[in-house]
């Protein structure tokens, strides 16, 4: 009897995750106008907001993924949840995110924004440095 309900729990958790991938999917979204301070002092927050756009109604910013690729370097790529709807609205929007680190050694840190890819597929990044002392 538990395997049973353990197997109808199962089944359903997955016709629940199969629905939403039907309807929505993640996407990466270019950042741009990048606002980085010249310096910051160690172990105080700093904010670098960038921006981002939104082409039509069915995209809404979904978060950002930021990679410690070493010591002093990051990655930072945007993404949007995008519904797989037919009909989307055409309301281009551009928003900002507020990018807040807070950095624990002092030196100069690499920050690699995501802007997109080329034709051949090679992602290309907007780097920015930010000196911390």
């Amino acid at each position: 009897m538990r395997i049973l309900v353990l197997m109808v729990i199962s089944l359903s958790l997955f016709a629940c995750k199969l629905d939403l991938e039907d309807e929505f999917h993640v996407e990466k979204i270019p950042a741009y106008n990048i606002l980085m301070p010249d310096n910051c002092v160690l172990n105080t927050e700093t904010n670098i907001p960038f921006d981002y756009n939104l082409p039509n109604a069915c995209y809404e910013f979904f978060n950002i993924e930021y990679d410690e690729i070493d010591r002093f370097t990051r990655i930072i790529t945007p993404y949007a949840m995008v519904e797989n709807s037919q009909v989307c609205t055409d309301i281009y929007r551009e928003e900002t995110y507020n990018l807040n680190v807070t950095l624990t050694q002092e030196g100069v840190y690499r920050f690699k924004f995501w802007t997109g890819e080329t034709s051949t597929g090679i992602t290309q990044y907007e780097e920015r440095e930010l000196v911390i002392n």
